[in-house]
């Protein structure tokens, strides 16, 4: 919607008038005198020569509800913009190649162009700009190396080359960008060893996110002397060897992924001296790229299960000073080749959110220590050698994943009637809102779809909430337990799923089971291969009007 030009006077402009003009006025915007301005909704807007302004992100066309962007190529004339400082033309339409001339508006800081499709060469031209302060080109499709000539900037702060196809190896001369605070080059194919010069002058650096490339060796042991780090991520690359024990002096590091690599050895210790980290990521089965078409998995048989580039295998235990690291939230290692015993030592634990130890080989029981979190809402321990009950004091009733599935976990299943006390959740508010605050919360979102969504909703289709409660594949026995589901969740409306296949419950088949149909969108139960007897509850089924998938085979 728009075609995106210059106009005489050197203006960017909508000559078709192709959008409804009320999207072209915002009565919060004014033009700054620098000639850019972004209001408090975000929308980024570049000033007419008279004082008008036009946004140059349009998110939708409010009459016809569709996509409505900016379009077309930057011309050459863009060097008439002479006293220009910033410009923001991110998430539009333009194509074609950056025009060299951009080089010689002097006065520019900020040159942000992500979420377009322009492709060819990074301009060499650029690097004429020493005074640059934001270079963001993420999201497009530039191609080749990054150029050697962008050695020469003197105050970069932000450089963003992400979710491009960019090749070659991580030029060594980042490290004499003594301002820079943000270096994102994601998902490129960039190969080669990440260059320990890269912290040569980190002082100021606060995010280094290299993730989705082909880097192989070691990760710098140098990086610890980044102090101010509060983002760190490595994830979907080649390296290995152990994780080094000097990132542990990122006493201010907040995001840690390390997964889909090729990464061994013991998880060092002074990890726990990093005690402000909310997010760890070792391992991660799940292909973000692909997990929409995964197969679907069998409630009563088990997963689908596809290696998908998850080669870390690390060795011997979850060092305690991790486990009770004050404000984590989320702690994601499935497939991580940890040992012994569960982990025992789990502190305060007033914010841990989201706990995956599934697929490992941990042994022993579940601690009741761990009944201290709370705000517990996702809980993976699938597919370990777990022994006894689950405590009764774990907040089963607030947990939208509760996967105990493939154990040897026994006895009866109680747990203390809901009382609707489930503490609030920021991952799970986030998360029903589509709502990404920061990193965490889109960590969340991801890992909540992929391995939920995709992976346990059996005949579920997520038009909302999605809940799965899997004990299948254990030694629990008695008669069934009621579900789980507490009074906040139901409240939700989700979709549900309550798995209790492979067991050694007995007895019939009890109507509580089928109390709670009414506030779901949809009902999956699976109670195959128990010992269970008596008659089916027809007409119960019948007035459960959100029951979708019924499994009661081999009984």
């Amino acid at each position: 919607c728009g075609f995106a030009t210059l106009c005489p006077n050197g203006s960017l402009c909508d000559p078709f008038q192709s959008c409804p003009p009320l999207l072209w006025q915002n009565d919060d915007m004014q033009c700054s005198s620098n000639g850019f301005f972004s209001s408090e909704r975000n929308d980024t807007v570049i000033c007419l020569r008279n004082g008008s302004s036009i946004p140059a992100s349009i998110p939708y066309d409010k009459h016809e509800r569709v996509p409505c962007r900016l379009t077309g190529t930057l011309s050459p004339s863009i060097r008439n913009l002479s006293s220009l400082e910033v410009i923001s033309l991110g998430f539009n339409g333009f194509s074609g190649a950056i025009p060299k001339e951009i080089s010689e508006i002097k006065s520019l800081k900020t040159i942000d162009l992500r979420g377009n499709f322009f492709s060819g060469h990074i301009p060499t031209e650029i690097g004429k700009i020493t005074n640059l302060e934001v270079l963001n080109l993420a999201f497009n499709a530039f191609e080749g190396e990054i150029p050697p000539e962008l050695s020469s900037f003197k105050s970069l702060r932000v450089f963003d080359l992400s979710g491009n196809l960019l090749s070659g190896k991580i030029p060594s001369f980042i490290g004499d960008f003594a301002a820079l605070e943000s270096l994102r080059l994601s998902y490129n194919q960039l190969d080669g060893i990440i260059p320990e010069e890269i912290a040569r002058n980190c002082g100021r650096l606060r995010n280094l996110h290299l993730e989705g490339n082909f880097l192989f060796g070691r990760i710098p042991f140098t990086l610890g002397n980044c102090t101010e780090l509060r983002s760190l991520t490595f994830a979907s690359n080649f390296l290995s060897a152990p994780i080094p024990s000097e990132l542990g002096k990122l006493w201010r590091l907040e995001n840690l992924d390390v997964s889909r690599n090729s990464l061994g050895g013991d998880i060092p210790p002074e990890l726990g001296n990093c005690t402000k980290l909310s997010l760890l990521i070792l391992t991660n089965l799940i292909d973000i790229e692909s997990c929409i078409n995964r197969t679907m998995v069998d409630p009563v048989d088990g997963y689908t299960s596809k290696d998908k580039g998850e080669f870390n295998y690390f060795t011997g235990v979850v060092p305690d000073s991790i486990s009770s690291l004050p404000y984590l939230k989320v702690f994601w290692a499935p497939r991580a080749g940890f040992l012994a015993d569960f982990p025992s030592h789990w502190g305060e634990c007033l914010n841990l959110e989201v706990l995956n130890l599934g697929e490992n080989s941990l042994s022993g029981s579940i601690p009741m220590e761990l009944s201290k979190c709370k705000r517990l809402i996702y809980l993976d321990i699938s597919f370990n050698s777990l022994e006894g009950n689950i405590p009764g004091q774990l907040p089963v009733h607030c947990m939208v994943v509760l996967n105990a599935r493939g154990n040897f976990l026994s006895g009866n299943v109680r747990f203390p009637s809901d009382s609707n006390d489930c503490q609030s959740s920021d991952l799970l508010r986030s998360y029903r809102h589509n709502v990404s605050v920061n990193t965490i919360y889109s960590y969340f979102s991801t890992l909540y779809h992929g391995s939920v969504v995709t992976n346990l909703s059996v005949g579920l289709i997520p038009r909302a909430l999605l809940v799965i409660h899997d004990l299948s594949q254990n030694n629990f026995t008695g008669s069934l337990p009621a579900p789980f589901l507490g009074l906040s969740l139901r409240a939700r409306k989700p979709s549900y799923g309550f798995f209790l296949s492979k067991n050694q419950f007995h007895g019939s088949i009890p109507n509580y089971l089928f109390n709670i149909c009414d506030p779901l969108k949809e009902y999956s139960v699976s109670l195959s291969y128990n010992l269970l007897q008596g008659p089916l509850l027809v007409e119960s089924m019948l007035e459960c009007h959100s029951l979708k998938h019924f499994e009661a085979s081999s009984n």
